[in-house]
């Protein structure tokens, strides 16, 4: 049986959002969830949401976008996209009228560290 790899999983204060990507015969197939801490106190006080599955690199950059991800810290990288995730982040940093430098240097440690490893 074929396994997600964690493609991108980032964090923010309450909230995790996280790539998925399955190997398939016909290429990757990518997923995104959801982590938020929700306002009211009780068990059910984090929600997940998911999206359908895509199977193109920019339809996953996509369902990233939705939220403000390349602001987050990331926690990890597959080292096969790291070239990829860095690219698309500068290119959302360069674009962003609200740059955080910190930010992109985290980003730049942890898709660096990953190029090092391959």
């Amino acid at each position: 049986m074929e396994k997600n790899e964690v493609i991108i999983d980032v964090g923010s204060e309450g909230e995790g959002l996280t790539l998925y990507g399955l190997r398939t015969s016909e290429g990757w197939v990518f997923s995104r969830q959801v982590i938020a801490q929700t306002s009211k106190v009780s068990d059910d006080s984090w929600n997940r949401h998911a999206k359908r599955p895509v199977k193109t690199w920019s339809a996953a950059l996509h369902l990233l976008d939705e939220y403000p991800w390349q602001h987050f810290y990331p926690l990890s990288v597959h080292p096969d996209f790291s070239a990829m995730v860095y690219e698309a982040v500068a290119a959302r940093f360069k674009a962003d009228v609200e740059r955080n430098p910190r930010r992109l240097a985290d980003w730049t440690k942890m898709c660096v560290v990953h190029r090092k490893n391959d």
